[in-house]
């Protein structure tokens, strides 16, 4: 009987994770996506750790786009898909993506270790950075770009909750300033066409 209630209990938080982002993404892209302008002011800062277990900061990224995606690797579904489609993006880019560099920094500093990162990110594009980092280092990275997460604690099994987070993925221009924000709504030909359309128009 425990067992069953454990399991409920689980799927139900995954149904509020998917729930609670899918409603914070669309808050977020009406109040503060659409406006292009402030788009342009975002230029983050922070300092975090790789998946190699080194020291790294935003201006080690400096004369490189980015994507930039925050997550968990304990994420169920949203995580996993677009982790495929920034390697998708790569892929189809082609040899212009060296010029980008696609990063994933974890929402959950507590499981997400730079070892457990390192073979969370073995799947997808060869290129990817994994970054965590304190709890401190977290909340002031996530500020810096205006990303969202929250822990979602689940009383009946502490060791299995839920991390709500904001969706988007971040292209930052060589100079770290974001020049979009892509929603997780948006298709592949999209993204690639205005990542593309950057790419062109700076180089």
């Amino acid at each position: 009987l425990w067992g069953a209630v454990i399991i409920a209990a689980c799927l139900f938080l995954v149904a509020q994770f998917t729930v609670k982002t899918a409603q914070y993404d669309s808050m977020v892209t009406s109040a503060q996506v659409a406006d292009k302008g402030s788009d342009m002011e975002l230029k983050p800062e922070y300092t975090l750790t790789n998946h190699h277990q080194e020291t790294v900061t935003s201006s080690d990224f400096h004369g490189q786009w980015q994507l930039v995606f925050f997550g968990f690797t304990s994420c169920p579904e949203i995580c996993p898909t677009t982790m495929g489609k920034i390697t998708s993006l790569m892929n189809a880019i082609g040899e212009d993506s060296k010029k980008i560099v696609p990063v994933f920094i974890s929402v959950d500093p507590e499981r997400d270790t730079p070892e457990v990162i390192s073979e969370y990110i073995k799947p997808f594009h060869p290129s990817m950075i994994g970054l965590t980092g304190t709890e401190e280092q977290i909340v002031a990275a996530a500020d810096a770009f205006k990303a969202y997460y929250s822990k979602m604690e689940n009383p009946s099994n502490p060791d299995f909750y839920m991390v709500n987070h904001s969706s988007f993925i971040y292209l930052l221009n060589p100079e770290g300033i974001s020049v979009e924000i892509f929603s997780y709504e948006e298709t592949l030909t999209e993204i690639q066409d205005r990542i593309v359309h950057h790419l062109n128009t700076l180089g």
